[in-house]
């Protein structure tokens, strides 16, 4: 790559370009960048978030983001599918293909997500409560509720000329299958880290997070994985992680 066009890619991607990268032969995990850590770290607890939703929350331009999942992707460490005409990313072995990337890409919408929160919390509440609640129009709250009533994840009762909502069964049923499939993706990742030589160590005491533990010479790296990824991921639209 001539000098002058390399040093231009660097401007253009930004932040974290090339740190942890080979260097003289020597090849190291995609996992060992400060960046890619955070991006990881960030899906584990938002399945399913398209490029620029990462960039957003994370601080990032798109550029430097869009390079470092595509070396997450390479890696093997992040799968993608597409959802309205839009690539989403997770972590691999994480989610389920189909269904459950259409509930995680849904819910990782903010309003989307806060509708079915105000919800959970409040069940029976009206077009007109959930509106109030998220200083929203009733016509907006209308969409939210009707993209969640046709991923299943709510129920209406007509109640006079109000429509109520309620979750729906759905929401247990999917925690007990994605608390087996997290126990699954741990393992993965210990797996992983492992065949990347990562020396991996795994904290089970936390009861809602399990920690995994990355060393290689000084460098080291932390990843909380949840529990309960989906309520997690709604949860924290709010102010968790």
């Amino acid at each position: 790559m001539p000098k002058k066009l390399g040093e231009a890619l660097k401007s253009v991607v930004g932040e974290g370009y090339g740190e942890g990268e080979e260097k003289k032969g020597k090849q190291e995990s995609v996992l060992m960048n400060t960046n890619r850590q955070l991006i990881f770290q960030f899906l584990i607890f938002h399945p399913c978030c398209n490029m620029r939703k990462v960039a957003s929350e994370l601080k990032m331009s798109p550029p430097t983001v869009k390079w470092h999942l595509d070396k997450l992707s390479h890696g093997g460490y992040v799968s993608s599918s597409v959802v309205l005409n839009k690539k989403v990313y997770y972590p691999t072995m994480m989610i389920s293909e189909g269904d459950m990337v259409d509930i995680m890409e849904a819910v990782n919408r903010d309003k989307v997500g806060m509708t079915f929160l105000s919800i959970v919390e409040n069940q029976g509440s009206t077009q007109g409560d959930i509106a109030k609640e998220m200083g929203v129009s009733t016509q907006s709250v209308r969409g939210y509720t009707s993209l969640l009533e046709r991923l299943g994840l709510i129920t209406t009762i007509v109640d006079g000329r109000h429509r109520r909502y309620f979750p729906s069964s759905k929401l247990k049923h999917m925690e007990t299958a994605m608390r087996k499939r997290i126990r699954n993706f741990r393992k993965f990742l210990l797996k992983r880290f492992a065949e990347d030589r990562l020396n991996p160590s795994i904290d089970l005491s936390g009861r809602r997070e399990t920690q995994i533990t990355i060393r290689v010479s000084r460098k080291k790296g932390v990843f909380k994985i949840p529990e309960e990824p989906f309520t997690s991921s709604v949860v924290s639209l709010i102010g968790g992680e």
